[in-house]
């Protein structure tokens, strides 16, 4: 088994359980021999939004993953999500739809587009919410 899975599988773990400085470690030790490596770019970005670190630089950790993986909706929301939490809500708001457009039934990009847009009575993604339900 290659080290570096079982190093990204311990980072993913500190991360969801907000044990940033961990995760962003491991995920660096993996990035300093897989530079392009895709999984440990967004387990990076994620923590170091998540500890307080660079937003400038997790932002183009997610941008380099997501030119690596474009076809990748989560990929895509994650990069949103910190577009929004940075103030960018046109990007944001763009990389939901690239999202719901690789994922449609991605709720959560759904609900990031909901708090960050203001809707016309006939907008096309509300029909497509409700629609939903």
């Amino acid at each position: 088994m290659d080290p570096s899975l079982n190093e990204l599988g311990q980072a993913w773990q500190f991360l969801r359980r907000t044990r940033f400085a961990e995760a962003e470690k491991l995920a660096s030790s993996v990035l300093d021999r897989f530079p392009g490596n895709v999984s440990a770019l967004v387990v990076h970005a994620a923590a170091l939004w998540g500890g307080g670190g660079s937003v400038e630089f997790a932002l183009r950790e997610l941008r380099q993953a997501v030119a690596l993986e474009p076809d990748n909706g989560a990929i895509r929301h994650n990069l949103a999500t910190l577009l929004a939490s940075n103030g960018d809500l046109v990007g944001s708001n763009e990389e939901f739809r690239n999202a719901l457009r690789l994922k449609p039934n991605d709720t959560q990009a759904f609900f990031g587009l909901a708090l960050n847009t203001k809707y016309a009575a006939r907008d096309n993604l509300l029909g497509t919410m409700v629609a939903m339900h």
